[in-house]
């Protein structure tokens, strides 16, 4: 089985999980061509929001929907098929069937690849985190998603797979981690981030020794800094996080700089939707490049490998 999934993790929200897996889900379909499936299982389900666009609904907890299927795909849509009008990947914990939705990323816009989402729905996924007791977490949450996605039915039709996870250690954050081949941790240059590595390093360890025999290694691509700045403050906590952990960090050019560029793409009407439309020579959309090129060589290279028995870091 040659499936590709990704997470990126981190218990700490605002570090730039939902912003770096949009980037790369674009650059995985648009650069490289690939057949993208896009996972949302953060609550705030931003990455639904700028793939496919959520249906606002100031009723609903978080304050937006999955759109309906039924209004926007009604071609694709079968109601007798027993998948919910607003599909959403929290469906399949509870037993229903689910479709991915279209994104703008796609053949028929003009792009080599395409991306489809599996969308978040913030009170569905609220639910999960506290609907199933202990004893029944590992089978139906922990590795239900892992299931679902590694049937036949779902990734023979896509080349990888990104999950963007939410911000804090619930269900749903070791559902990823028990679902995923490859994980990499965004962090942004403050010393709260850096203190919360071990932790993260744990749960990367402590989830290699859960899998069984039958099942592949989690593999780490590495550590991203995201919103760097050039400031005394930033050099110095970078410096002393590269003294630690340089062996397992993502190269400089890979780094993440806080540019205007990144929060503009999410802005409706954005033009270009893509960091990969802006000109060859944007610093953004060349960090970027650099980003998505590293994690690619990464997911389809054989000979770079670092699983838990590596990291010394966290003995």
């Amino acid at each position: 089985m040659n499936i590709k999934i990704i997470s990126s993790i981190n218990e700490k929200g605002g570090v730039g999980k939902s912003t770096t897996s949009e980037i790369l889900a674009e650059y995985f379909a648009i650069e490289k061509g690939l057949r993208v499936l896009f996972v949302d299982l953060d609550g705030q389900c931003n990455g639904s929001e700028s793939l496919i666009g959520m249906d606002i609904d100031i009723t609903a907890h978080g304050g937006k929907v999955p759109p309906r299927l039924s209004e926007r795909w009604p071609e694709m849509y079968d109601p007798m098929s027993g998948v919910e009008d607003r599909s959403s990947i929290a469906d399949i914990f509870f037993g229903l069937p689910v479709l991915p939705y279209p994104s703008w990323v796609n053949e028929k816009n003009g792009y080599k690849g395409k991306i489809e989402v599996f969308c978040g729905h913030p009170e569905k996924l609220a639910k999960i985190n506290k609907a199933f007791d202990v004893n029944s977490l590992e089978k139906e949450v922990y590795n239900h998603l892992r299931g679902f996605l590694y049937d036949p039915e779902v990734w023979e039709y896509y080349d990888v797979v990104i999950i963007d996870t939410s911000p804090t250690d619930t269900p749903l954050f070791r559902a990823a981690l028990r679902a995923s081949t490859h994980i990499y941790i965004p962090l942004t240059p403050n010393p709260k981030d850096i203190e919360g590595l071990r932790g993260m390093l744990q749960h990367f360890k402590q989830e290699n020794f859960s899998r069984t025999n039958d099942m592949e290694r989690l593999e780490l691509i590495g550590m991203l800094p995201n919103m760097v700045r050039s400031t005394k403050a930033q050099t110095t906590v970078l410096n002393n996080f590269l003294e630690k952990y340089s062996n397992y960090t993502f190269p400089e050019e890979a780094w993440l700089s806080l540019l205007t560029a990144f929060p503009e793409r999410d802005f409706k009407g954005a033009k270009p939707r893509s960091i990969f439309e802006l000109p060859a020579t944007d610093k953004a959309r060349i960090q970027s490049t650099a980003m998505g090129h590293f994690i690619y060589t990464k997911l389809f290279s054989e000979n770079t490998h670092k699983t838990a028995e590596n990291l010394k870091e966290t003995q």
